[in-house]
């Protein structure tokens, strides 16, 4: 029994005669480390086409007033989890995930991208396809060992039926992709809604245990992440104190 009460994901699981597949995991890629391997693979126009300023980057400069002006929304600064530093390890390492799998209750599990999820709206179309590629090889390359209870969905651009089909064709072909994440929204002008965030201080940074993230990265065998940490302070992104001017939205967003 969890200290809430409540079930825990695994008694849960106890509980339930049938396997079960979480078919919307996320995973917090690490840019410092994952750009360096997309570099690798894919040249300087897919890790620099990576790490180009999008969603969370220019928009959240830029007052509420200029937004609406432009219609850009409010680009989410909420997503990486500060308070509890074991969770945020385990969204960054596959390798930790997949041996917390029956803690969380979770058979089988279909991780989809979190830096990866504005990839196919890239507009230049010869960035948008060297990133996408380099992205599914260093995806798929990050999960591979861990496939009998884990695999990434496939970025899937959908520019041009052409385009689609042969991305489509090499991660089933030479990658061995099972799911695909594709590329359908089309940016429209429409004011986003607003609403109150709640349970911000889950995100304050400084709760984030910066050596016990440390010592997780390092007992997992990421060499890369803990060196990139160590120039960062221990901070996985120590860049991202904004949050877009919002009176009501406090400024949680250095994890």
């Amino acid at each position: 029994m969890s200290g809430n009460g409540h079930l825990s994901p695994a008694q849960v699981h106890a509980k339930v005669k049938h396997p079960i597949i979480d078919g919307d995991g996320h995973w917090v890629e690490f840019p410092p480390v994952f750009a360096e391997k997309m570099r690798k693979v894919g040249g300087d126009k897919a890790a620099d086409g990576f790490l180009a300023p999008r969603g969370a980057g220019e928009p959240l400069k830029m007052t509420p007033a200029e937004r609406t002006a432009r219609r850009i929304a409010q680009p989410n600064f909420w997503n990486r989890q500060g308070e509890n530093t074991l969770d945020r390890a385990t969204a960054m390492m596959p390798r930790l995930l997949y041996e917390r799998l029956d803690e969380i209750g979770s058979d089988f599990v279909v991780i989809y991208p979190t830096a990866g999820l504005g990839l196919p709206r890239i507009k230049d179309d010869a960035t948008r396809r060297a990133v996408i590629r380099a992205y599914n090889i260093v995806s798929a390359d990050y999960f591979r060992d861990f496939s009998d209870r884990m695999t990434p969905a496939a970025v899937i651009p959908m520019h041009t039926p052409e385009e689609a089909i042969e991305e489509l064709e090499f991660v089933t072909k030479e990658l061995g992709s099972k799911v695909g994440m594709f590329g359908s929204n089309l940016p429209r002008p429409a004011r986003p809604p607003w609403r109150r965030m709640t349970n911000l201080e889950r995100m304050d940074p400084a709760k984030l245990d910066r050596k016990l993230l440390m010592d997780l990265v390092i007992k997992h065998g990421y060499d890369d992440m803990a060196e990139a940490l160590r120039a960062r302070d221990g901070y996985p992104n120590p860049e991202a104190h904004l949050t877009g001017g919002r009176d009501e939205l406090d400024d949680f967003a250095a994890c």
